[in-house]
């Protein structure tokens, strides 16, 4: 499925909420909201660059009413203190994935 943010990226000019409400088939006031949402997170400085100061590292399981189901899929979260979060979708928590997600946004020395 074709969402907000890959067709705010793909598009050279830029695109509008009413062709956002039109391709994605949801409201106007939806698509004009999900579009500054997205406008400010692209043009946000805080979320440029590496997470520094204290960082946390967890993750969750996401979808599925009941514990254990197999259609769940694993988020690895990655906090600064009072400030922003990276996450990522990853098939299993393993050291080399935490290893990576780690070294893509933690500056080297943050704790």
């Amino acid at each position: 499925m074709v969402n907000g943010f890959y067709l705010a990226c793909a598009s050279k000019k830029g695109i509008s909420a009413h062709q956002i409400h039109r391709l994605l088939e949801v409201t106007y006031k939806t698509a004009w909201f999900m579009m500054h949402r997205i406008r400010y997170v692209m043009a946000h400085p805080e979320f440029k660059g590496m997470l520094k100061g204290t960082v946390e590292v967890d993750k969750t399981d996401i979808g599925g009413k009941r514990r254990g189901a197999d259609n769940k899929m694993i988020v690895v979260s990655l906090v600064k203190r009072k400030g922003n979060v990276r996450s990522w979708p990853v098939e299993r928590v393993t050291s080399d994935t935490l290893k990576w997600c780690i070294r893509k946004s933690v500056d080297r020395e943050a704790r």
